[in-house]
């Protein structure tokens, strides 16, 4: 079982042994921040694998959600911690960061559209060579 110790164990893990803590809520963010720190200069990405169905949590119980909540409350805690120190590094270096977010999706929505190109040329020359 967890305990605390082991959150604030966790807390000083992601600030003293990760470059980035990136999320998936924030993603594009997270990827430049990941560039900058790693000296990444070409980050492009097509989204995959996309949920269509997924089940919100309007749709479940209450009760459930209180059961849920209650085994992944360090979890929370942990996740809530860490967005609320990304948030405050990017608040912080927003005037840097803004301009480079708004560049790299705007870049990448040009990468998609050459990449959904790409994959359709691939599939027709692999059909034609069977």
């Amino acid at each position: 079982k967890c305990t605390f110790d082991m959150l604030e164990a966790a807390k000083y893990n992601l600030k003293s042994q990760f470059v980035v803590t990136g999320f998936t809520e924030r993603f594009d963010q997270s990827l430049i921040l990941l560039g900058e720190r790693l000296g990444w200069r070409k980050l492009n990405y097509v989204r995959r694998n996309i949920t269509s169905n997924r089940v919100t949590t309007e749709s479940i119980d209450q009760a459930t959600l209180d059961l849920i909540s209650g085994h992944n409350f360090l979890d929370q805690q942990l996740f809530d911690w860490a967005l609320a120190e990304f948030d405050l590094y990017y608040e912080n270096h927003s005037h840097q960061l803004d301009r480079k977010v708004i560049a790299f999706q705007a870049s990448n929505l040009g990468f998609k559209y050459v990449y959904r190109f790409y994959e359709r040329t691939i599939k027709r020359y692999r059909a034609a060579q069977q």
